[in-house]
Parts: C-alpha cells; sequence; structure tokens
C-alpha cells in the first residue's frame, strides 16, 4: 500500500512538473529537472531514513514508490534517443550531464543530510 500510494504522489508529481516547465526545442528539460531533484531527494532521504530507522514500509514507500514514480529512467532513454536524431551533440551532453549530475547531487543529498544529523546531535549535547 505505501509503494502504491508514494506511487500515485510521485506520479502527480511528476504530471505537474512537466507541464510547469517548458520543453525548449526538444530538449527535455522537465526530465532533466525531474531526475536531478529525484537524485538529490532520494540521497538525502536515505540517509535521514537509516539516521531515524525509518520502518521499511516507510522507506519503500518513499523511495521506491514517490521518488520511483517521480524519476524515471526509461523517459530518460527515450528522450535521449530521440535527440539524438536531432542533435547528437546535445544528446551526448544530456546524456553524460544527467548521469554525472545525478550521481553528484545523490552524493550531496547525502551528504547535506550527514551535515543536519551531526549539527542536530551537537546542538543536542550542548542544550544537555
Amino acid at each position: 500500500m505505501a509503494i502504491a500510494f508514494g506511487g500515485l504522489v510521485g506520479g502527480f508529481l511528476r504530471w505537474v512538473i512537466e507541464i510547469l516547465i517548458p520543453t525548449p526545442g526538444s530538449f527535455p528539460l522537465s526530465t532533466l529537472v525531474i531526475n536531478l531533484s529525484g537524485a538529490f531527494v532520494l540521497g538525502f532521504f536515505y540517509r535521514i531514513a537509516d539516521e531515524n530507522g525509518l520502518r521499511s514500509w516507510i522507506r519503500s514507500g518513499v523511495g521506491t514508490g514517490l521518488i520511483g514514480s517521480f524519476t524515471t529512467f526509461s523517459t530518460f532513454c527515450f528522450e535521449t534517443s530521440s535527440l539524438i536524431t536531432s542533435n547528437i551533440v546535445l544528446a551526448v551532453l544530456y546524456g553524460l550531464g544527467s548521469l554525472i549530475s545525478g550521481l553528484a547531487l545523490a552524493y550531496l543529498g547525502n551528504q547535506i543530510a550527514i551535515f543536519l544529523i551531526k549539527h542536530e546531535h551537537r546542538t543536542r549535547e550542548t542544550v544537555s
């Protein structure tokens, strides 16, 4: 149920963002924004989930359901292959940029969560 509900919410959010973000020419800007923000949020969420011992059904609902349906590898692949037919240089830049940036943002999300967790622990120790 958590994965299904998360999938419903993630799919809806994806649809809203696709409507709000224009597609300049044939460049899939909305997919880029969706996948990169999803990578960041997933890295951040799983670190927070680990720290707080979130139950597996919550982790699955948010990670697999919500973020999994929000982001999409298949759309990324399809749009990249479509770009190849119109502009191979842009397709390569989009593909490599998405992969490298996605990894970097997942790492950044994780590192920000670690920083916030350490800051929270230091604040608790100071107050105690």
